[in-house]
Parts: C-alpha cells; structure tokens; sequence
C-alpha cells in the first residue's frame, strides 16, 4: 500500500511543485527579514536602479543623483563601468515611480524558475532525464541563487541568458542547425551586456568551435567566422556608444579597474590589499597629480590608459610571480567559505568579507566556529563539488568509455568543463559569492551525473 502511495505521489513533478512552494515561502521571508524598503541601498543596487532612471527618463545611461552620490561618480557623466543590460529591464519598473523596485524581487523569482527550467532542458540534452531532475532539484535547493533573486542584482537575469546561451550553443553542437548557432552568439552577447564577466567566453566557444570542426576546414572556417562576425555585430552598438562618449573603444572600465584595484596586489602576493590600495593611491596621485579614492572616479575611462600601463608594467617584471599567486588564489577558491555569505546576511547579518582570515583572527576560535557553521559548510560543499568536477573531466579525458556517453556530447561537455576553469580562472576577490554562482551551477549538472550513475561508478570503479 505504501509502495503505490509512493509510485502515485512521490512524482519528480510533485516534488518540484513542493520544493518550488518551499522556495516561494522562504522567498517571501526575505522581505520580514531582511525589508524590502532597503532593496536600492544594497551594494551595487544603487547604480542598477539609478542607470535604470536614466534609461527611462530620456534613454540616456548617465550618473544621476541615485548613482553620483556623495564623493562616487561623478554627476551627469555618462556611465562607463556598468553594462546596460540589467538596467534596461529594470527601467521598466521606473513606471511604477520612485519605488518601483519593490516589484523587481517577484519578476526575479519567476526568472529563477525559468533558471532552473533552463538547467533541466539542458541536463537533458547533454545527459539524461534523470540528471536533468536531479539537477533541477539540486538548484531548487541552492540558497544563494534564491537571495540573489530577493536582491536587486543582475545575477538572476544573469544565469537566465548565460544558461539559455550555453543550451543554444549545445544544440548547435549537436548537430542542430546553424540558426542555433546564430541565437547561441546573440544569448551571449546580452549575457555580456548584463555582466561582463563572461566578456571572454567567445574565445573559449571558438576553441570549442575549432575542436567540434577540426576534421573539415571549410566548416571550421565558415562557423568560426559567422561566430565572431555575429558577437562583434551584436555588441557593437555600445562600443560605438563608448567611442562617441569617450573617444576609445571598450565595452566597460571595470577588467582594467579591478587589475589595478584588485589583481596587481593578489598578484603580488599582498596578504594586506589595503596597504596596496593606499600604496597605489599615493603612486597615482604623485603621477598625475590627482586624487583618487575606491568611490571618486574610479571607472572614468580617461583612466583607463592608466590602469592598462600599471597592469603591464607589473606583468612584464613579474609575471611568474603572478602566476603563482593566481594559482593560489585559484585553489582557495575550491574551499572558499564566502558562497552562503547572502543568506547567512539576510536571516543573521553575518558577513564574511574575508573568508577564514576572520577565523584566524578572532581570539576564541572554537566559538567562532560555533556561531559561524554556514561558512564551514559552505566550504565543504563548494570543495566537493570541485572534487567531484575533477574526478568526472579526469574520467572524461583518460577513461572515456566508462562514461557510456553519446558520442555527440564530447564537444558539449568539453564547453561545460572549459567553462567551469574560466570561471575559476576570473573569480574576482570582492564578490566571490556571485562569481562562484554560475560555476557551481555548471558543477551541480556534473554532481546530478554522478549522483544518477553512482552504482555504475563504484561498480566500474
């Protein structure tokens, strides 16, 4: 009786349907927790829902008095650090007034679920039906994809269009035809313009592109080229925008900004990044004779010249010392404690701006874990799932034929693994939260495979 109990209502639909009802209810917590009026003020928040007001007040993307506040950037300059991706969605909700925003976490959540619909079809066209649910489940449960759905930050639209592209472009890959290809490069052309931290991914589709083609020149060379001709077309508008505005052609300050701000000092193997920060704000005001501060005017592109030199001059003389510090920074990132930081914010206002330098810090060490477990778990599962990463592309590249993979998913999973290291390989050290959410969304398609095959793998050893 209870096994037909189970078979009739223990469906993996039901089961979405309750944790999809868990994840609406916890949602709707953030608001008593955390209150939904101090939405505009979280970092970042600020110029999204500011540059949002400039696109629906005259389709400009300008600093206004949300974003130019008090010694940040500077007023009425035409923004340069932000892309205008997430603030032209979020223009729309200027037509509900000042406090529009409060509407922007319900349209998130609904994105969320389209994230998670996204991953499944994905799972699918690259595994099976069964990693594909255990997938979708496992990001249903993720409590760092739900905050940021709460918060007004462009990383759910984000996962959206990254995920949308990355089915697109697997669909191509797998014999589709070449309309998936051209809708591939348009997907991750708006990723780019909504976070630009995916603004080198093409490199990584054409090393793809190259493999997946390597036995016929002329297809090789037809895609690759369509490929690049297509991103190029499509972000061209707001390089022509930048060049109009500011006489160069870039598509944002920010890489060049956080080399200078934040990489020269990791590089250099800085244990203290404020010591180098001021280091670096006294070199720059003795060579130009101006003043520069984290908040006035660091993503004017008339500095831009200035970060790229500084970053040359570095790499030049020590770029085996960069290496090195990037490698180390690169393994932290496999134990990295910070990746529960919002929620652990939003329900205990606990944030761990410096991961286990804090532990290491603090006087009583064991009550410090005590009240801090999420950041304890949190690198326990982020150095599993790394694990888990490693041990499947290992199999994957030496011992294929345990795998029983379709022949057609070798390019696909050659673009989810090179994916996966680019994203280790560009964490930035201030939000490593954030940056860690689409790799370890990749990583839980690699876990749902593992969970779904795991007799098969102690079997087959």
């Amino acid at each position: 009786m209870l096994i037909k109990f189970m078979r009739k209502y223990l469906t993996f639909k039901n089961l979405v349907v309750a944790l999809a009802v868990l994840r609406l209810a916890v949602f709707c917590s953030f608001f008593f927790s955390y209150g939904v009026d101090k939405l505009n003020d979280y970092p970042d928040s600020d110029h999204y829902w500011g540059l949002a007001k400039s696109i629906h007040d005259n389709w400009s993307f300008v600093n206004n008095e949300i974003v130019a506040k008090p010694e940040a950037l500077t007023f009425n300059q035409p923004n340069a650090f932000r892309t205008p991706g997430y603030p032209a969605v979020l223009s729309v909700f200027w037509n509900f007034g000042d406090q529009g925003y409060i509407f922007i976490p319900g349209l998130q959540f609904l994105l969320g679920l389209a994230a998670v619909y996204l991953l499944y079809r994905l799972a699918k066209l690259i595994f099976s039906v069964k990693v594909a649910q255990t997938a979708a489940v496992l990001l249903l449960l993720d409590p760092t994809f739900l905050t940021v759905n709460f918060l007004i930050l462009s990383d759910t639209l984000f996962i959206v269009f990254f995920l949308g592209f990355l089915w697109l472009a697997i669909r191509f890959l797998n014999g589709g035809p070449r309309r998936f290809l051209l809708l591939s490069a348009l997907f991750l052309a708006l990723t780019i313009l909504i976070r630009p931290v995916v603004i080198y991914v093409p490199v990584v589709v054409l090393m793809v592109l190259i493999y997946h083609f390597r036995q016929s020149f002329q297809k090789l060379f037809v895609n690759v080229l369509f490929f690049i001709l297509l991103t190029a077309a499509f972000l061209s508008p707001w390089y022509v925008r930048n060049y109009l505005d500011f006489g160069q052609i870039f598509l944002t300050t920010l890489p060049s900004y956080n080399n200078w701000r934040y990489n020269i000092g990791f590089w250099s193997g800085e244990s203290d990044l404020a010591g180098y920060w001021q280091a670096a704000q006294a070199a720059y005001r003795a060579e130009t004779g101006q003043v520069i501060s984290e908040f006035a005017d660091y993503a004017d592109p008339a500095n831009l010249a200035y970060y790229q030199q500084k970053t040359r001059e570095f790499l030049s003389s020590h770029f085996w010392l960069a290496v090195k510090h990037q490698a180390k920074r690169m393994a932290l990132e496999t134990i990295d404690p910070r990746y529960y930081n919002h929620i652990s914010q939003l329900y205990r206002g606990q944030y761990y701006d410096k991961g286990y330098s804090q532990l290491l810090a603090s006087a009583d060490k064991l009550d410090f874990i005590k009240h801090s477990w999420s950041m304890l778990l949190s690198s326990l599962i982020v150095f599993l799932l790394f694990v888990n990463f490693v041990r499947f592309y290992f199999v994957y590249f030496f011992h294929r034929r345990k795998m029983a993979l379709e022949p057609k998913a070798v390019s696909a999973l050659l673009l989810l693994g090179l994916l996966i290291a680019y994203f280790y390989l560009t964490g930035a050290p201030g939000n490593i939260e954030r940056y860690l959410l689409p790799l370890l969304i990749l990583e839980y398609l690699i876990f749902a495979h593992t969970l779904v095959n795991f007799k098969r793998l102690i079997k087959h050893g």
